[in-house]
């Protein structure tokens, strides 16, 4: 066993270096997800905000398909960020990104054009994503499956 002048053994040092190494890959993978998480909320609220005015026209009744596959989207974006990542941080990103989207499309232009006219679908666009994100975000962590020990054997 070899040791430092400051009676710190090599193979502590190691660990140490190793761990402070771990950290930063952790920190740097975390921040990559945020990111990518932040990038897809901003595409989900663009998408969805141009989308969810579309109605499809089946036996005289308008169906509000656009605003359906949005809100379908947005919770498989949410939820599926959730149980593969696992990370609020990430989901939540991916939230602040959708909402603050929704609410800058939201707004007048300049030239008095409107993506989000006042109406029920309007209302439910801005409303409703920030209930799935809250409900996605809030929700606690699923324990993790329990597995019985692989026999061996078989064919």
């Amino acid at each position: 066993m070899v040791r430092s002048s400051i009676g710190e053994t090599d193979a502590a040092r190691h660990d140490r270096d190793q761990t402070s190494v771990s950290a930063w890959a952790r920190l740097a993978r975390r921040s990559l997800a945020g990111l990518g998480g932040l990038l897809l909320g901003i595409l989900f609220g663009v998408l969805g905000t141009v989308a969810h005015q579309s109605t499809l026209p089946l036996f005289g009744v308008l169906l509000p398909i656009g605003l359906t596959t949005a809100f379908v989207g947005i919770g498989a974006l949410l939820l599926g960020l959730r149980l593969v990542v696992g990370d609020r941080f990430v989901v939540g990103l991916a939230a602040a990104g959708l909402l603050v989207t929704i609410f800058l499309l939201s707004l007048r232009g300049a030239g008095g054009s409107v993506l989000v006219p006042a109406g029920l679908p309007g209302t439910l666009w801005t409303v409703v994503p920030a209930l799935i994100a809250a409900f996605v975000v809030a929700w606690p962590k699923l324990p993790q499956g329990r597995r019985p020990p692989h026999q061996g054997g078989g064919a």
